[in-house]
């Protein structure tokens, strides 16, 4: 169920990611721009994995829930912080 939910949003998210990413890269330079936000993405994807593994063990799932909440609540409050210096690209 879950895995079906993920895909779904998924499809929906990652097109519109890739649009602004466009959008917001220099003239010529989509691609360049867009695939290396998809290796940022890769690169962060596997340090969480290789990060999370030792904190489950450690702290247990509760910890690493709380962890993982926090940082999901923070991030998108950080991006509309700062979303007066992106004002001129979307």
């Amino acid at each position: 169920m879950f895995g079906g939910l993920h895909s779904a949003s998924w499809a929906m998210i990652a097109p519109a990611g890739q649009a602004a990413v466009a959008k917001a890269a220099p003239p010529g330079q989509a691609a360049e721009a867009q695939g290396l936000v998809e290796a940022c993405g890769l690169v962060a994807a596997s340090a969480g994995a290789y990060i999370a593994a030792p904190i489950y063990d450690w702290a247990g799932p509760e910890f690493l829930y709380g962890v993982t909440a926090a940082a999901l609540a923070v991030m998108p409050l950080t991006v509309f912080g700062l979303r007066s210096r992106w004002r001129s690209v979307f």
